[in-house]
């Protein structure tokens, strides 16, 4: 069966959980089946993700009559995030790569020696954002897809953060703007800001139930650190599986929740687990 005529799956691999959506093929696809399975306790540490993998195996075992392309979408938990400056004298994606490197050992040590990087694509002279994932949390997600090699069930065909997968359904609200976007998750928080299209700061962040009434401070010390002529007062907040969190009202803020849209087998209240393995 060619590639191009497989339904589609979106896996979303998180600490507590791994959500499963499959969804038929075609132009306008439509959501065929929805699964969630809990992760049994992983271990602390650097392999803090070794119950996830579990559960993510077990999952693809259960589809595996299925033939399906499949996207991973990696809960922020999973990621590190630097933002890389642009640099004239790197003239190809290994020396941009290499310089993602030092970046990340400057941060983070020799911890990041066992780290795998992707690096955005985005325009020349603009800062570009790396991700950093633990190398061998990829090669088990690598193996919980093994399968006969006969092009059966499901195939892994793309492998990306949540802050990526979740910034490319709304970039377009960004276009001429300077503001910030919180994309935010059980546990995590991740605050963008946008300047004349280019990212100019990025900072992640573990974070408890009382996010709501700590997210204004937490800007406004981002944007004192960031030099620009006037500060940004605009935050699009992207938390759906935390709609019942209301944003601050009396602050100098003006927050915007983005929404996802309801289609047929999700439904953005009660279906909101399944948020992050979807496309607005």
């Amino acid at each position: 069966m060619s590639p191009s005529w497989r339904d589609q799956v979106r896996v979303a691999l998180c600490p507590d959980r791994v959500v499963f959506v499959r969804l038929a093929k075609g132009l306008r696809p439509r959501i065929l089946e929805k699964l969630i399975l809990p992760c049994p306790d992983s271990q602390s540490g650097p392999k803090r993700w070794t119950g996830a993998v579990e559960a993510l195996a077990d999952g693809v075992k259960r589809w595996s009559k299925h033939e399906a392309d499949t996207t991973l979408i990696l809960s922020n938990h999973f990621a590190q995030f630097e933002l890389v400056p642009w640099h004239d004298r790197l003239l190809n994606d290994k020396e941009k790569l290499a310089y993602a490197h030092h970046c990340f050992q400057k941060v983070y040590g020799d911890a990041a020696a066992a780290w795998t990087l992707h690096l955005s694509h985005d325009k020349a002279g603009a800062p570009m954002v790396a991700s950093a994932v633990d190398a061998g949390l990829l090669d088990a997600v690598a193996r919980a897809f093994d399968g006969p090699g006969d092009g059966s069930g499901l195939r892994l065909r793309s492998i990306q953060p949540y802050l990526m997968s979740a910034f490319n359904q709304w970039r377009h609200r960004f276009k001429g703007k300077t503001a910030w976007f919180v994309l935010v998750e059980r546990g995590k928080l991740c605050m963008s800001l946008f300047h004349l299209e280019q990212w100019r700061r990025l900072r992640s962040m573990n974070i408890g139930a009382s996010w709501p009434e700590e997210l204004p401070r937490l800007l406004e010390r981002e944007n004192y650190l960031e030099d620009l002529p006037a500060s940004p007062v605009d935050a699009f907040v992207f938390a759906p599986d935390q709609a019942e969190a209301p944003l601050p009202a009396k602050s100098n803020w003006h927050f915007q929740r983005l929404h996802m849209a309801a289609r047929p087998g999700f439904a953005p209240h009660t279906d909101c687990q399944f948020a992050i393995a979807m496309r607005a």
